[in-house]
């Protein structure tokens, strides 16, 4: 069963030929794009996102909404902003709702990883058993501030709260070295790939990165949907080292990536699979690009 930790749900258009008043309506939710491209995908966790100060927002009632119209192939992680005053209310909310996991930005928020209100929230995810996504994916926003997006502070962190799991989900992005060293010295932390798998250059040398220290069993697939599709993201995983040419540079196993784009990881980090999907397959396998059997 292939896992994509990393998609975005779709959001209604608006509908102006039935707005009444000058009131603003929603056409109905469009969701057969999203549904096939995730044709190839077992289950498709689905990233709410919440940041006031950067005016965007993709609220984790859409998001719950959107994984219980499928909830034999979608899964949900809910966004807190531990800055806000409503970050202990919000973070219940989320738990009592069934969410599987929660995502934070500190690049985005504006907070450093050990600022008290955010480790609050690490710990009660911590003593909930929710897996934590952090990922900060307005870092190319001029207000987003690049020093917190580290994940160097978190090490503290984890130190301090052993059966934390973490996902660090801005891999290839920045802070590449640290990452790795993060997942290498911490059983509960991984890192998803989605902010790499659009650009080759990028994802082979991070993954050849990643082979290097020996840490490639802690990668995690995630395609970023709507930024790119899961089954062209697994093509490329599977054809990077068509990267190399006829050159000398480094290649990895074909065995590896495969484990990359199979690993279970909702086992990896806890979270418990749709029922329907405990004992069934992707619906169709991903088409891989010719001669990509030998790359």
């Amino acid at each position: 069963m292939i896992i994509d930790l990393r998609t975005q749900a779709p959001f209604p258009e608006r509908d102006p030929d039935h707005a009444e008043d000058g009131e603003r309506t929603e056409a109905p939710l469009d969701e057969a794009p999203f549904d096939e491209a995730m044709a190839c995908v077992g289950v498709a966790a689905v990233i709410a996102s919440r940041c006031e100060r950067l005016g965007v927002e993709c609220t984790n009632d859409h998001v719950a909404a959107f994984v219980a119209r499928a909830p034999d192939r979608r899964i949900g992680f809910a966004a807190i902003d531990p800055l806000l005053p409503s970050a202990d209310e919000d973070l219940e909310a989320a738990i009592e709702r069934g969410f599987a996991g929660v995502a934070l930005a500190p690049a985005d928020h504006g907070y450093r990883a050990t600022h008290d209100g955010a480790e609050a929230v690490l710990a009660r995810c911590a003593e909930a058993g929710l897996p934590v996504l952090v990922a900060n994916p307005l870092l190319r926003n001029p207000g987003s501030q690049l020093e917190f997006a580290s994940p160097a502070p978190l090490d503290e962190i984890v130190r301090d709260l052993p059966n934390l799991t973490i996902i660090l989900g801005d891999f290839g992005r920045i802070f590449l070295e640290e990452t790795l060293l993060m997942i290498a010295k911490h059983p509960r932390v991984f890192a998803e790939i989605s902010g790499a798998v659009n650009r080759p250059w990028t994802l082979y040398t991070a993954m050849i990165a990643a082979h290097e220290r020996g840490v490639l069993h802690k990668l995690l697939f995630g395609s970023g949907y709507p930024v790119e599709k899961p089954e062209a993201a697994i093509e490329r995983i599977y054809t990077i080292n068509a990267m190399r040419g006829g050159t000398d540079l480094p290649s990895i196993p074909r065995e590896s990536l495969r484990s990359i784009v199979e690993r279970n990881a909702l086992a990896c980090t806890g979270i418990e699979a749709p029922a329907a999907e405990r004992a069934a397959r992707p619906k169709r396998k991903p088409r891989l690009a010719a001669g990509a059997e030998t790359a």
